[in-house]
């Protein structure tokens, strides 16, 4: 799971976004990182705590719905 920051860091470098807070379980291993800034301007620093407007709240619902089911291997996730 150490590749969080860099993934998140790639985004930020690429000016996809300006910055994105990442959290990843697996067990009783957690990690968060931030990266970036809060504004576009790169006066703010992102922080782990930072708050989010989220506009379409029925995409993150059913995804962690999703993530849910595929932990308790109730469904499985192919490409």
């Amino acid at each position: 799971m150490t590749t969080l920051h860099d993934l998140l860091e790639a985004h930020v470098g690429a000016g996809t976004v300006p910055g994105a807070v990442g959290v990843v379980a697996r067990g009783d291993r957690v990690e968060i990182a931030a990266v970036g800034s809060q504004d576009v301007g790169g006066s703010v620093p992102m922080a782990r705590d930072s708050i989010f407007r989220v506009a379409s709240i029925t995409k993150s619902v059913t995804a962690a719905a999703l993530l849910i089911l595929v932990e308790e291997g109730r469904t499985q996730v192919t490409e």
